[in-house]
């Protein structure tokens, strides 16, 4: 899986994220569009973050087949922020292919699975993803110290 931010909402809200799928030979596919799954374009920009699931060679056809199930499945589906997302189009791959021994999964997994199991792709993403959220941090404190000192 890849994480890309979301803008304005990634900087507050430092977890939440749009997830892209790659295939065993690398090919990104991404639904971030209402019946329409992107090959090799992420939507949001490029990906700050990656999750590697380790999946044995024998694993690796399975989990192909389940990406394209994935696939035909969504695109018919409407997208919507929070209905059919890339976190359920992600969920629906996982469950395609039992992982960790579940048939279904949901959103709230794949965002464990990315908060527990997820890399950075450099130092400099590390800052992209967090540097929002702190100047924001800051600011509330620098109003709340000024209104306090006036």
């Amino acid at each position: 899986f890849l994480w890309s931010p979301i803008p304005f909402i990634s900087t507050i809200l430092t977890f939440i994220g749009h997830i892209s799928v790659c295939s065993s030979n690398g090919t990104i596919h991404d639904f971030f569009s209402s019946k329409y799954i992107s090959l090799n374009q992420i939507n949001y920009g490029a990906p700050y973050k990656y999750i590697n699931l380790e999946l044995k060679e024998s694993e690796m056809r399975e989990w192909d087949r389940a990406i394209v199930k994935a696939d035909k499945k969504y695109k018919r589906k409407i997208f919507s922020f929070c209905g059919n997302n890339s976190l359920k189009y992600a969920a629906f791959v996982l469950g395609a292919i039992n992982y960790n021994g579940k048939s279904k999964h949901s959103r709230c997994d794949i965002r464990k699975l990315g908060i527990r199991k997820s890399k950075f792709f450099s130092n400099c993403d590390v800052i992209k993803t967090y540097i929002g959220f702190v100047l924001i941090i800051v600011c509330i404190i620098l109003i709340i110290i000024l209104v306090v000192l006036n």
